[in-house]
């Protein structure tokens, strides 16, 4: 009887991945999206093109089964689960937007100060969003001037250092390789298994949240930023930059998932 029940969870499960991955039917005609601006026809067919493309991307990739079935990953790899737990409210997010963008994970960088690593890096019509994830439990404290912020577990304190200076010095090696006329946006995304305490508030450049409020304040920003990069741009950028990143995108691995 029990062999049975674990047949039985195994065939369900292996139905449920197969459903997950199953590809888009590209058998029935193509219907452009409503789009705002009246874009032309091959721009509203690269639009829905790209996002399938990433949407493959997520579904695809191992971590999707952790999320879907709230299955933990693994003390060893918890940064690079939420690291995909972001990529995926971040592309869920230009979805419902219908807008264009591209995305890299686990840049490394040479800046004039020496290497830096990038989490991930969207390239949105909006601008440039720099993120970097903390997926972290427990209560964080911090300060903009503080060198270090404080992780509290029951009796115990973890230091880590100041995010947003992180983050600032991710952005300054990007505006030496691509320079400072893009907008830049900083994102510090934290764990919704976390409490935030007198963090600083957010900026126009500058957004620190948890990871639940992510889809629905890119969502915000889309709709609300001006449009300053065009999808040439995008296309130009993401070609410049791609050669910096993980060629592992979105495949889990000892290290890096991405």
């Amino acid at each position: 009887m029990l062999f049975l029940i674990i047949t039985i969870i195994i065939i369900t499960l292996i139905a449920l991945f197969n459903f997950m991955c199953k590809k888009p039917d590209d058998s029935a005609a193509y219907v452009p999206p409503k789009l705002s601006g009246n874009l032309p026809f091959p721009v509203q067919r690269k639009i829905k093109e790209n996002q399938e493309e990433y949407d493959k991307k997520i579904l695809e990739s191992p971590f999707n089964m952790n999320d879907w079935l709230s299955i933990h990953p693994g003390n060893d790899r918890l940064g690079p689960y939420g690291e995909f737990l972001t990529t995926k409210k971040a592309v869920n997010a230009c979805k419902e937007t219908t807008t264009y963008f591209k995305i890299l994970n686990n840049l490394y960088i040479k800046s004039k100060k020496g290497s830096t690593e990038i989490d991930m890096l969207m390239i949105h019509e909006t601008g440039i969003y720099v993120f970097e994830s903390k997926n972290y439990s427990g209560t964080i404290f911090g300060g903009y001037k503080l060198k270090e912020w404080i992780q509290t577990l029951e009796r115990t304190r973890n230091y880590f250092y100041n995010p947003i200076w992180q983050n600032e010095g991710h952005i300054s090696a990007l505006k030496d390789l691509l320079g400072e006329e893009m907008p830049y946006i900083s994102l510090i995304v934290f764990s919704e298994r976390c409490e935030l305490r007198e963090i600083p508030s957010n900026e126009t450049n500058m957004i620190i949240l948890q990871r639940n409020h992510l889809k629905h304040k890119l969502i915000h920003e889309f709709n609300h930023r001006k449009k300053n990069i065009t999808i040439e741009q995008i296309d130009a950028i993401y070609e410049k930059l791609r050669h910096f990143a993980n060629e592992k995108l979105y495949q889990e691995s000892a290290d890096h998932p991405f």
